[in-house]
């Protein structure tokens, strides 16, 4: 009502729970995990830009979902360009 986007302070528990899994974790393990988790994360992002930029009859939340979805597909292409690097395949 304001013009202005609020978003969720709160941590989801999947996120708190995926940093205590990975505080236990170094080298190989940890890296794999943490770009399963980032893949996850950007097809979340890109999934909330695609239904903003839907929204037509809103200006403001049709801009930030473009600009969400070109700092996604970005991040998508990084994380798959690091997990052809590293021979590791996400399922």
């Amino acid at each position: 009502s304001n013009g202005s986007l609020n978003v969720a302070g709160d941590v989801p528990s999947q996120t708190r729970e995926a940093e205590k899994q990975m505080k236990k974790l170094t080298g190989q393990p940890f890296d794999q995990m943490y770009l399963v988790k980032m893949d996850g994360y950007v097809k979340n992002d890109l999934q909330t830009a695609r239904s903003a930029a839907a929204m037509m009859s809103l200006p403001e939340i049709s801009d930030a979902g473009m600009r969400m979805r070109t700092m996604a597909d970005s991040r998508e292409q990084q994380i798959a360009k690091l997990t052809e690097e590293a021979h590791f395949k996400i399922e």
